[in-house]
């Protein structure tokens, strides 16, 4: 049989009655104190647990897969341990992964059980991520715990044969809030009405003014003005507006240049 790991970074919260016993009464609040340390108590669980099991948890979901920085969002699975009947869920966690997995955002940090006790071989588990100092596509982990008591009942609490789940995760993204493309069309020195400004999912026609205003999501656009059949079309790509904020683009169209048409027309 393997040794035991360390739990000491689940902090599992002292759940209330571990409610599988080996006869020896229940485990109670004790075990761990206040999401702290663990002191030295014993789970009083059936310990005969194969050699090699552990738990598992389903891939999580996200209340909110796309936001903007400030927006909580929960995320949710269920953590099980099937492999024995005298084992129980015993914590869980999520953390924060960049896009490609290379770096830790936010590391492990504890979930909780949605109905208040680890006391059961399946718990729906649930976090609270704060996005506020967040900004891209990220990956959120999560993996969970079985417990079960420690091989010497003198010494502190371990989760048995190291039963800590696989990771499994879902992508979050946080996005900027939206922004505006905001400017003047003009022709000769003057303002242009009637000219019709587009970008990718948005359009105005200008007013009397000559002014203009495209609301738009992050992202990079290209910005055309045109007023068909008396001036050239404009354009001003690259306009970057992945911040979000006001950007002004201002245009000029210049007039078609025009001619005289003469003929006389005649019955066949």
């Amino acid at each position: 049989m393997r040794a035991n790991l360390d739990d000491a970074p689940f902090n599992a919260p002292a759940g209330g009655n571990h409610i599988r016993t080996n006869g020896n009464g229940t485990c109670g609040g004790g075990c761990h104190t206040g999401g702290g340390t663990p002191v030295q108590a014993a789970h009083s669980i059936d310990p005969i647990i194969p050699d090699g099991a552990k738990p598992a948890i389903t891939v999580p979901t996200l209340d909110l897969s796309t936001v903007t920085p400030g927006t909580d969002v929960t995320v949710t699975a269920t953590a099980s341990f099937g492999s024995a009947d005298f084992a129980v869920v015993d914590g869980a966690q999520y953390r924060i992964m960049n896009s490609d997995n290379t770096q830790i955002i936010k590391p492990w940090t504890p979930m909780v059980a949605s109905d208040g006790n680890f006391n059961s071989t399946t718990e729906v588990v649930r976090g609270i991520i704060n996005t506020s100092s967040l900004s891209g596509t990220y990956n959120i982990e999560v993996r969970g715990m079985a417990g079960g008591p420690a091989q010497n009942p003198l010494e502190r609490y371990y989760p048995m044969n190291g039963d800590v789940s696989t990771v499994n995760s879902v992508p979050l993204t946080v996005q900027p809030g939206g922004g505006f493309i905001t400017g003047t069309i003009t022709s000769g020195g003057s303002a242009l009405e009637g000219a019709l400004v587009t970008t990718t999912g948005a359009s105005d026609i200008t007013g009397p003014d000559g002014t203009y205003s495209l609301s738009v999501p992050p992202g990079i656009y290209t910005v055309t003005a045109s007023k068909v059949p008396r001036y050239n079309v404009s354009t001003t790509p690259g306009i970057d507006m992945t911040g979000g904020g006001t950007t002004i683009v201002n245009m000029t169209l210049g007039l078609l240049p025009t001619g005289t048409i003469t003929g006389s027309v005649t019955a066949s």
